[in-house]
């Protein structure tokens, strides 16, 4: 039930409490009401406010007076207010279900979820078959984490009312939460069918669909999302991913550019666009969007992770290694942040500082941080060392159940898989796409390995092909360039 219904029928209720009166006050308590309800409808929530105390000085006892304040003044953001209004409501009736459900609401929105979930129980003890009281706990146990609890409230609710499209939402959502990605698809299809001015879950069901490689029936439901509801910010972000996932950088770029002007405080839509603007070759416009980024939300490792590697690119080594320096102390468990201030450090000269970085990451089983210590091991002049390192990682991989592409990787530059295997394997990618982020990375490395046994003209010839895959956002990329600048400066 939208908040404009729910307001609606609990005029309508408190007008029909009172119909039996004669009294002056009590004719005018519910005129106060419905003049409010007109005056929140249009925005002015003090105004609403001021006539809902009017209503409750003239009827202390009036509790509809006191929902409709308490949800008025969680329109405005006070949920303390409003607490405390459902609190009252609730001290003149205590088997009041819908008071406990609005008050879990604006508990839920305070981010106390456990108080959120006692109120949504207390709902359901008075009335078991309050199937928003379900909806509403589900919420919240999907906000603890508890995605089997909160299924288990959207089965309830959907028990008791089949046609609830937004039971079967959240019901999807808590199976995207598990990775269940066919069940929560099929859990939006209903919520459409049975709602199909339900915006939230095109929006959702393109997540699914995104997360599952479709990124044109992604884009298809983002689409059919902002066509319903244009002012959606989310839907045009997510829209924006899928178009980058496509490569159409434009079409990203211009959505991004329509989520910032609908949330202009959304650090992701400038990390995300400064990302495509990287990849388009423009490094000044991604350098200011990941600043941006880093000011709306410097606790996020991602947009210095993401500076850093266009400050690599543009040659400023020093300032790369101090964004990559605060990415690793806001997020020091991931790899690959180590990976990318190590390969900084070996622009520099710095090797022994590299490999400590890609061993790091080595260790967490970041195979690409092992690919990069075997080369720096490699310059250092310990082959057998290299060998030895790099052997330790794919078999800790392999011990993981990560026997991959990554592992096939490793095998070529170790001489137990040939050339024409890797590049074999790359061409057998799943889609175009994957086709040439594989044979980026294996031409890369292809060419490390000749470099490496001082064949030079053939390293160039690797590097090359990288660079022909025009996958520009990818390190091995950005290296091979590195590696054919200094080839041609010998040459």
């Amino acid at each position: 039930m939208s908040k404009a219904r729910l307001f609606a029928s609990m005029v309508c209720l408190g007008l029909g409490l009172i119909s039996g009166g004669t009294g002056w006050a009590q004719e005018r308590g519910p005129d106060l009401v419905s003049r409010a309800e007109a005056k929140q409808k249009a925005g002015d929530l003090d105004g609403a406010i001021a006539d809902l105390d009017r209503a409750i000085q003239l009827m202390p006892d009036y509790t509809y007076a006191y929902k409709a304040r308490g949800l008025a003044k969680k329109a405005k953001g006070d949920l303390d207010g409003a607490i405390a209004d459902f609190d009252r409501v609730i001290v003149l009736n205590p088997e009041d279900a819908g008071a406990f459900n609005l008050r879990g609401n604006a508990k839920l929105a305070q981010r106390n979820f456990n108080g959120a979930i006692a109120d949504y129980t207390q709902a359901i003890g008075i009335s078991p078959d309050y199937t928003w009281a379900y909806n509403n706990r589900g919420a919240a146990k999907h906000a603890l984490g508890d995605y089997e609890g909160a299924i288990t409230d959207y089965d309830r609710s959907i028990e008791i009312d089949p046609k609830s499209a937004s039971a079967y939402f959240g019901r999807g959502t808590s199976k995207l939460g598990k990775r269940d990605l066919v069940g929560a698809l099929a859990d939006y299809d209903r919520a459409v069918e049975i709602d199909p001015q339900y915006a939230a879950a095109y929006n959702n069901r393109g997540n699914v669909q995104y997360a599952q490689g479709s990124f044109a029936g992604a884009v298809a439901d983002y689409d059919r999302a902002v066509a319903l509801d244009p002012k959606y910010a989310l839907a045009f972000f997510n829209r924006g991913l899928a178009k980058s996932a496509q490569d159409d950088l434009a079409g990203a770029v211009a959505d991004y550019d329509l989520s910032i002007g609908l949330h202009p405080k959304y650090a992701p839509a400038f990390h995300y666009r400064g990302l495509a603007k990287k990849t388009q070759g423009d490094v000044v416009g991604a350098s200011a969007d990941f600043s941006r980024a880093i000011e709306l939300n410097p606790k996020d490792a991602g947009p210095y992770n993401s500076r850093g590697n266009v400050r690599y690119a543009q040659g400023d080594l020093a300032g790369a290694v101090a964004d990559f320096d605060k990415a690793i102390e806001l997020n020091p468990k991931s790899a690959g942040l180590f990976n990318n201030r190590g390969r900084v450090k070996r622009a520099m000269g710095r090797l022994d500082a590299a490999l400590a970085d890609f061993q790091s990451g080595s260790r967490q089983d970041h195979l690409y941080c092992a690919l990069f210590a075997w080369i720096a091991l490699s310059e250092k002049g310990d082959p057998e060392g290299a060998k030895a390192d790099l052997s330790g990682a794919m078999d800790r991989r392999r011990k993981a159940g990560l026997d991959d592409w990554g592992t096939n990787l490793a095998g070529a530059l170790l001489g137990q898989v040939t050339e024409g295997e890797i590049v074999a394997l790359a061409e057998a990618g799943r889609n175009e796409k994957e086709r040439r982020e594989r044979l980026c990375e294996a031409w890369y490395y292809l060419g490390m390995a000749k470099l490496l046994a001082g064949d030079r003209d053939g390293a160039a010839g690797r590097f090359r092909k990288a660079l022909a895959t025009d996958r520009t956002s990818f390190i091995e990329y950005e290296e091979a360039r590195r590696e054919l600048r200094k080839l041609d400066g010998i040459r």
